[in-house]
């Protein structure tokens, strides 16, 4: 049996990929920007991508009845590494979220953000967030969903919000623990890193030896192409990596053996869990942030997959 999903905030495709391999029919993608909606179109032209704001009136009639109704609202009213604004940041639509799972009455919810929406600054915001669910006959249940704990090479903690209609939340267990050898950085991307013939690049990869800091992508209102603040590019240098910019190509023959590298787009983006032949549109400030922002497909896959365990 398959069963359907709609996917709302859906950015470059990450959790929607996610669900698709764990087993949902994606039926429609909705993203608001242009170069996201783009990429979603470009590597998954069946998918119906509906490029709208949420907040618009009367385009979700026609998926009254989904399954699921996933969603990845942006994370920056709430994040640590913003001014964590909650419902007074424009960029909040969790609530609006909400508003069309009232409407279309999925079987099933999945809502993932940042670990600070279980801080006590917003334990307002998230107790309405859950009473909300549960009026609509939702169980729920939350989770810290690790990346390393699915085998993504990074250092990624998120929230996933489950829900399940009529349904015990006793149902909706822990997302498992992948058995699988966990990547360092230098494993993951010690062939890109080689691609262009820098002779340094094992060597690299034996100091790039452990899982990748959070992947941040920054948002309309500030950050570019780097990889984060202080403290994160402190910690992407302990693994051999120059986190100041994100560079267009990998390092060549040239560079010296001793040379401390920048990530590329496509090291980024395999790092952040996606398929090699994932083909991102927009510019490089743009696809960076569409990166950064992801939900890694094998964490939504393993909430996914927990959904269709409580059946």
């Amino acid at each position: 049996m398959t069963f359907s999903c709609l996917d709302l905030c859906s950015g470059a495709g990450g959790q929607a990929l996610g669900l698709e391999n764990a087993g949902f029919e994606i039926v429609g993608v909705v993203e608001r920007d242009t170069d996201p909606a783009r990429t979603l179109s470009t590597n998954r032209p069946g998918w119906q991508v509906q490029q709208i704001d949420i907040r618009s009136k009367g385009w979700c009639t026609r998926y009254r009845g989904v399954d699921l109704l996933s969603a990845g609202a942006p994370c920056t009213p709430f994040s640590s590494a913003g001014r964590q604004a909650g419902r007074h940041d424009s960029r909040d639509v969790l609530l609006d979220v909400l508003d069309v799972i009232d409407f279309v009455a999925p079987r099933w919810v999945l809502m993932e953000n940042v670990p600070a929406l279980l801080s006590d600054r917003f334990a307002p915001y998230l107790s309405n967030l859950l009473e909300r669910l549960r009026r609509g006959g939702y169980a729920t249940a939350l989770h810290l969903l690790r990346g390393t704990d699915v085998g993504v090479p990074q250092k990624r903690i998120r929230l996933v919000v489950l829900g399940c209609r009529g349904s015990s939340v006793l149902g909706l267990a822990r997302p498992a623990v992948r058995e699988s050898r966990l990547l360092t950085v230098g494993q993951a991307v010690s062939d890109l890193m080689a691609a262009d013939g820098w002779p340094g690049a094992d060597a690299w990869a034996r100091l790039a030896n452990s899982p990748a800091p959070t992947i941040v992508g920054g948002s309309r209102l500030h950050g570019g192409p780097d990889l984060g603040p202080s403290r994160t590019k402190a910690a992407w240098a302990r693994l051999a990596v120059d986190g100041r910019s994100v560079a267009d190509r990998p390092p060549t023959p040239s560079d010296p053996r001793n040379h401390i590298p920048r990530l590329t787009l496509r090291m980024l983006a395999r790092l952040q869990d996606f398929p090699d032949e994932w083909k991102f549109s927009g510019s490089k400030t743009s696809v960076f942030r569409q990166i950064g922002n992801a939900f890694p497909p094998s964490m939504a896959e393993a909430a996914g997959r927990v959904l269709l365990a409580s059946i």
